[in-house]
């Protein structure tokens, strides 16, 4: 049987936030929290799996959690970066944290907000840990200044990364489910290490045997392929358009005329190397004319 992506976010959430699944996202959530008091009881505010994955400013399928504890904790796992990633996250958790002071309640009474963020890409570019922990803290002397907003940050692609002493938390199997849990025979091996993954193996071996949730992940694949696409095609023309701007820069800055009909061929192309050739007879042409010969 060919087991579903767990880090596809529709998967993600049909697994973790199903009822019958509870114990495997307290497992999870303890991994990556590592609280000092047991988590009791965890209440998933928004299971429903929406007709679309597409809100307002963009594509999401998080996941709100209320710990019994008194705190609130918003998962959202994500394939691809794009602009302004972090601020957005933040806004998200800024709004869970402001919901709750409706009419009479008080400052004092508000519970604590955790975003955990699962990203399939390299978030910071370059090599870094896996498990990062953002807080609101004193820039010189490092004390903190609330315990009410924090993010924790699983960068997936750095699992590969770990050496041996970094392997034996438990955050770290959760990021190898991620990574291989769609490979039977890694998930298998994982599994045999590790209790709280075994119950995960066996719920998405579950999930992977029905067919709605079979529909929901294939959708929700092509949708997320859709997306990429649509995203290098629009990183691609910026840089075309960077590139075109920047001949443009060189052959003002030599005082070299262009004509209107000159400019709009140099603005409206596509070709990153044809772009390329252009800057370099930027350099050296006499006539803008002579970018074309």
């Amino acid at each position: 049987m060919e087991l579903l992506d767990p880090k596809l976010d529709v998967t993600f959430k049909m697994l973790f936030g199903a009822p019958e699944n509870r114990d495997i996202l307290t497992a999870f959530l303890r991994a990556v929290l590592d609280p000092p008091e047991p988590i009791v009881g965890v209440d998933v505010l928004n299971p429903e799996i929406p007709r679309t994955g597409r809100d307002e400013k963009g594509y999401i399928l998080d996941l709100r959690v209320h710990l019994s504890g008194g705190m609130r904790i918003h998962v959202e796992l994500q394939k691809l970066w794009h602009d302004a990633f972090f601020e957005r996250a933040l806004t998200y958790s800024a709004r869970e944290l402001a919901t709750q002071l409706r009419p009479g309640a008080s400052y004092e009474d508000l519970e604590p907000v955790v975003g955990i963020l699962v990203l399939d890409f390299d978030p910071f570019g370059r090599p870094a840990r896996f498990h990062h922990i953002f807080e609101i803290l004193e820039e010189r002397e490092r004390f903190r200044l609330t315990a009410h907003l924090a993010f924790h940050v699983l960068a997936l692609l750095n699992v590969r990364r770990l050496g041996a002493a970094d392997a034996v938390y438990p955050v770290v199997n959760w990021g190898k489910f991620f990574l291989d849990g769609s490979d039977p025979v890694a998930l298998e091996r994982l599994a045999m290490q590790d209790p709280d993954i075994q119950k995960a193996k066996e719920a998405l071996e579950r999930l992977s045997r029905e067919t709605y949730a079979r529909n929901q992940a294939e959708h929700r694949r092509l949708e997320q392929l859709f997306q990429e696409n649509q995203l290098k095609r629009r990183e691609a023309k910026g840089k075309a358009e960077g590139k075109a701007e920047s001949v443009l820069h060189i052959l003002e800055a030599r005082g070299i005329a262009v004509t209107p009909t000159d400019r709009d061929r140099i603005l409206a192309c596509t070709d990153l190397e044809l772009l390329d050739h252009w800057l370099e007879k930027a350099l050296e042409a006499l006539v803008a004319a002579e970018l074309f010969g």
